[in-house]
């Protein structure tokens, strides 16, 4: 339900996996002086190999923007961020006060992912600070009774289906061998040494890392065909579609590369 006296954000973001696209829907809410609700839907043109992370939090960044853009902008002071996505929920105060702190790692360390948008949504809320613009994120249920926030989620499958724009990250990625799906934490981190094979290479320029999706090539390992997310320092920097021998490290909580013994012949 809108909130009287205040910009009403409604924001939602979807993806389609076949192909990976995603969009985002936005609805401004107004309740003017007679108690009337004014309305104004959002649709743009989405993004293709977007996730749906990605698109919850854009959709907040561009939310916001349009609201601040409205000529109705100025006669308000409080705006409500309405959001069915627990993701932005729940981490937003994090992406302000603790991550950038922890040179954007989480408390094991782990880098933290979407980095450049969780950024833009900080320049966003600090910019309502500046025009003293007070500012609060509502958690709305998914699929609720809500009709603006079933409205937001139409806006953004109509955005998903017309995703012209490019990827919001580049992401070099290659076909895997393996007909398993990606699974976190499948493959233990043990100080252990494993054959991989290199799925998608993305460096991670604010924690100064890159990021590996993998699958094992070890015929011999429990692991094999599993894949899996690991991390590595700069100085470790490895290729799609190319195989090494690896040492792992032995925290769950925050996988890492220590060391590659060495390069091998491509499967």
């Amino acid at each position: 339900m809108a909130i009287e006296n205040t910009i009403n954000i409604y924001t939602d973001g979807s993806s389609f996996s076949h192909p990976r696209a995603g969009g985002i829907g936005i609805r401004l809410v107004f309740v003017n002086e007679e108690g009337f609700e004014e309305i104004e839907d959002i649709s743009p043109p989405g993004f293709t190999g977007a996730t749906n992370n990605e698109m919850e939090l854009y959709a907040c960044i561009e939310g916001i923007k349009q609201a601040m853009h409205h000529p109705a902008y100025g006669s308000y002071w409080r705006i409500a961020i309405h959001t069915d996505s627990l993701y932005v929920l729940e981490n937003y105060n994090r992406a302000i006060y603790e991550w950038p702190r922890l040179k954007w790692c989480n408390y094991y360390g782990k880098p933290v992912a979407n980095v450049d948008l969780w950024k833009k949504l900080i320049r966003m809320l600090r910019a309502l600070d500046r025009k003293q613009k007070k500012f609060k994120f509502y958690w709305v249920e998914g699929h609720s009774k809500d009709k603006h926030n079933r409205a937001a989620d139409k806006l953004a499958k109509e955005s998903a289906k017309k995703a012209t724009n490019p990827p919001l990250s580049v992401v070099k990625a290659r076909r895997k061998l393996s007909s398993k799906s990606v699974e976190l934490g499948c493959v233990p981190m043990l100080n252990q040494t494993l054959s991989i094979r290199i799925i998608t290479e993305y460096n991670l320029k604010a924690q100064k890392l890159f990021k590996y999706k993998y699958e094992v090539i070890s015929e011999d390992s429990p692991y094999f065909g599993n894949i899996d997310i690991v991390y590595a320092e700069r100085k470790i920097m490895l290729r799609a579609t190319h195989c090494y021998s690896v040492r792992f490290n032995d925290n769950p909580n925050n996988p890492r590369i220590l060391e590659v013994i060495e390069e091998l012949p491509k499967e």
